[in-house]
Protein backbone atom coordinates (compact mmCIF):
# COMPACT_ATOMS: atom_id res chain seq x y z
CA UNK A 1 0.00 0.00 0.00
CA UNK A 2 2.80 2.42 0.86
CA UNK A 3 4.54 1.81 -2.46
CA UNK A 4 1.32 2.62 -4.32
CA UNK A 5 1.00 5.80 -2.28
CA UNK A 6 4.58 6.80 -3.08
CA UNK A 7 4.01 6.11 -6.77
CA UNK A 8 0.78 8.13 -6.72
CA UNK A 9 2.58 11.08 -5.13
CA UNK A 10 5.36 10.77 -7.71
CA UNK A 11 2.96 10.61 -10.66
CA UNK A 12 1.08 13.65 -9.33
CA UNK A 13 4.33 15.63 -9.02
CA UNK A 14 4.23 15.67 -5.23
CA UNK A 15 7.78 14.41 -5.19
CA UNK A 16 8.63 15.59 -1.68
CA UNK A 17 5.88 13.36 -0.27
CA UNK A 18 6.92 10.54 -2.61
CA UNK A 19 10.48 10.75 -1.31
CA UNK A 20 9.25 10.59 2.28
CA UNK A 21 7.20 7.45 1.51
CA UNK A 22 10.11 5.75 -0.28
CA UNK A 23 12.37 6.50 2.68
CA UNK A 24 9.80 4.88 4.98
CA UNK A 25 9.67 1.82 2.73
CA UNK A 26 13.46 1.52 2.74
CA UNK A 27 13.42 1.63 6.54
CA UNK A 28 10.75 -1.09 6.63
CA UNK A 29 12.34 -3.28 3.93
CA UNK A 30 16.00 -2.29 3.58
CA UNK A 31 16.81 -5.19 1.23
CA UNK A 32 14.14 -4.42 -1.34
CA UNK A 33 15.93 -2.86 -4.30
CA UNK A 34 12.71 -1.56 -5.86
CA UNK A 35 12.18 1.06 -3.17
CA UNK A 36 15.72 2.34 -3.60
CA UNK A 37 15.10 2.62 -7.34
CA UNK A 38 11.93 4.60 -6.70
CA UNK A 39 13.85 6.85 -4.32
CA UNK A 40 16.64 7.35 -6.87
CA UNK A 41 14.12 8.18 -9.58
CA UNK A 42 12.51 10.71 -7.25
CA UNK A 43 15.83 12.30 -6.35
CA UNK A 44 16.62 12.50 -10.05
CA UNK A 45 13.37 14.33 -10.73
CA UNK A 46 14.31 16.75 -7.92
CA UNK A 47 17.63 17.33 -9.72
CA UNK A 48 19.49 15.90 -6.74
CA UNK A 49 21.62 13.96 -9.17
CA UNK A 50 24.58 12.95 -6.99
CA UNK A 51 22.22 11.53 -4.37
CA UNK A 52 20.26 9.73 -7.08
CA UNK A 53 23.42 8.08 -8.42
CA UNK A 54 24.38 6.93 -4.92
CA UNK A 55 20.93 5.41 -4.40
CA UNK A 56 20.99 3.69 -7.81
CA UNK A 57 24.30 2.18 -6.67
CA UNK A 58 22.65 1.02 -3.43
CA UNK A 59 19.86 -0.65 -5.43
CA UNK A 60 22.40 -2.34 -7.70
CA UNK A 61 24.43 -3.51 -4.69
CA UNK A 62 21.39 -5.52 -3.60
CA UNK A 63 21.94 -7.61 -6.77
CA UNK A 64 18.46 -7.49 -8.28
CA UNK A 65 17.62 -9.91 -11.09
CA UNK A 66 18.84 -8.83 -14.49
CA UNK A 67 15.61 -7.27 -15.75
CA UNK A 68 15.58 -4.89 -12.78
CA UNK A 69 19.31 -4.21 -12.80
CA UNK A 70 19.21 -3.29 -16.49
CA UNK A 71 16.58 -0.67 -15.75
CA UNK A 72 18.63 0.70 -12.85
CA UNK A 73 21.79 0.92 -14.95
CA UNK A 74 19.94 2.69 -17.76
CA UNK A 75 18.32 5.17 -15.38
CA UNK A 76 21.66 5.82 -13.70
CA UNK A 77 23.10 6.53 -17.15
CA UNK A 78 20.30 8.99 -17.86
CA UNK A 79 21.11 10.75 -14.61
CA UNK A 80 24.69 11.20 -15.80
CA UNK A 81 23.30 12.59 -19.07
CA UNK A 82 21.21 15.09 -17.10
CA UNK A 83 24.45 16.22 -15.46
CA UNK A 84 26.14 16.41 -18.90
CA UNK A 85 28.65 13.80 -17.74
CA UNK A 86 28.53 11.93 -21.01
CA UNK A 87 31.61 9.77 -20.50
CA UNK A 88 30.19 8.40 -17.26
CA UNK A 89 26.83 7.85 -18.96
CA UNK A 90 28.49 5.76 -21.66
CA UNK A 91 30.48 3.83 -19.05
CA UNK A 92 27.23 3.13 -17.19
CA UNK A 93 25.55 1.84 -20.34
CA UNK A 94 28.54 -0.45 -20.91
CA UNK A 95 28.25 -1.70 -17.33
CA UNK A 96 24.59 -2.43 -18.01
CA UNK A 97 25.62 -4.50 -21.01
CA UNK A 98 28.26 -6.36 -18.99
CA UNK A 99 25.75 -7.13 -16.24
CA UNK A 100 23.08 -8.26 -18.66
CA UNK A 101 24.21 -9.00 -22.23
CA UNK A 102 20.54 -9.28 -23.25
CA UNK A 103 20.21 -5.51 -22.91
CA UNK A 104 22.28 -5.16 -26.08
CA UNK A 105 19.30 -6.64 -27.87
CA UNK A 106 17.01 -3.78 -26.80
CA UNK A 107 16.39 -0.62 -28.78
CA UNK A 108 16.39 1.37 -25.53
CA UNK A 109 20.04 0.53 -24.97
CA UNK A 110 21.07 1.60 -28.47
CA UNK A 111 18.92 4.74 -28.49
CA UNK A 112 20.34 5.78 -25.11
CA UNK A 113 23.88 5.37 -26.42
CA UNK A 114 22.98 7.18 -29.65
CA UNK A 115 21.57 10.16 -27.77
CA UNK A 116 24.76 10.54 -25.74
CA UNK A 117 26.90 10.24 -28.86
CA UNK A 118 24.76 12.86 -30.55
CA UNK A 119 25.15 15.21 -27.59
CA UNK A 120 28.89 14.74 -27.90
CA UNK A 121 28.57 15.68 -31.58
CA UNK A 122 29.73 12.21 -32.66
CA UNK A 123 27.10 12.14 -35.37
CA UNK A 124 28.38 9.17 -37.39
CA UNK A 125 28.64 7.01 -34.26
CA UNK A 126 25.19 8.19 -33.16
CA UNK A 127 23.80 7.23 -36.55
CA UNK A 128 25.23 3.72 -36.25
CA UNK A 129 23.69 3.30 -32.79
CA UNK A 130 20.28 4.59 -33.96
CA UNK A 131 20.46 2.24 -36.94
CA UNK A 132 21.22 -0.65 -34.59
CA UNK A 133 18.11 0.32 -32.59
CA UNK A 134 16.11 0.17 -35.81
CA UNK A 135 17.31 -3.36 -36.56
CA UNK A 136 15.75 -4.34 -33.25
CA UNK A 137 12.61 -2.23 -33.48
CA UNK A 138 12.16 -1.34 -37.17
CA UNK A 139 8.76 0.32 -36.81
CA UNK A 140 9.95 2.94 -34.31
CA UNK A 141 8.93 6.17 -36.05
CA UNK A 142 10.83 8.41 -33.64
CA UNK A 143 14.10 6.61 -34.33
CA UNK A 144 13.48 6.44 -38.08
CA UNK A 145 12.87 10.20 -38.12
CA UNK A 146 15.99 10.77 -36.03
CA UNK A 147 18.10 8.74 -38.47
CA UNK A 148 16.68 10.71 -41.41
CA UNK A 149 17.40 14.02 -39.68
CA UNK A 150 20.97 13.02 -38.89
CA UNK A 151 21.61 11.78 -42.42
CA UNK A 152 20.39 15.13 -43.77
CA UNK A 153 22.64 16.89 -41.26
CA UNK A 154 25.68 14.85 -42.33
CA UNK A 155 24.95 15.33 -46.03
CA UNK A 156 24.39 19.05 -45.51
CA UNK A 157 27.88 19.54 -44.07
Amino acid sequence: ILNGLGNAYFLNDDITKALKVYNQLITLKPNDHRYRHSKARTLDSMQRFEEAIAVYDEALALKPESSWSSLYWMNKGRTFVSMKRFGEAMDTYEEALEGNPKIGKTSLYWKSKAQVLEMQNKINDALKAYQKALTIQPLDDWTRNKVSDLIREVEGK
